[in-house]
């Protein structure tokens, strides 16, 4: 018959050692995840063209119009009138 006091400390023993093998397990998992967006940053480098924009002196696609002056809005304790402009 086996004492009491040695199957807890069995116990604790494979708890400790199934916790352990968990993060372990874990810690794997998350470092393969990035396997996929390394081969899909190969991929996309390896799918990638370069070409000129050819345009004349001049020339658009849309025109930009110019900008219009605006007065800005007062902020609120500007407005209250509460407080003194010294300066």
């Amino acid at each position: 018959m086996v004492p009491l006091l040695s199957r807890s400390v069995s116990k604790s023993h494979s708890k400790k050692f199934f916790i352990i093998l968990q993060t372990g397990f874990l810690f794997f998992l998350m470092g393969c995840t990035g396997l996929e967006k390394s081969e899909q940053d190969k991929l996309r480098e390896r799918n990638a063209k370069g070409e000129y924009v050819y345009r004349h002196h001049d020339e658009v696609a849309y025109p930009i119009p110019p900008p219009r002056p605006r007065e800005r809005e007062a902020y609120p304790w500007e407005t209250s009138g509460k407080t003194s402009d010294k300066k």
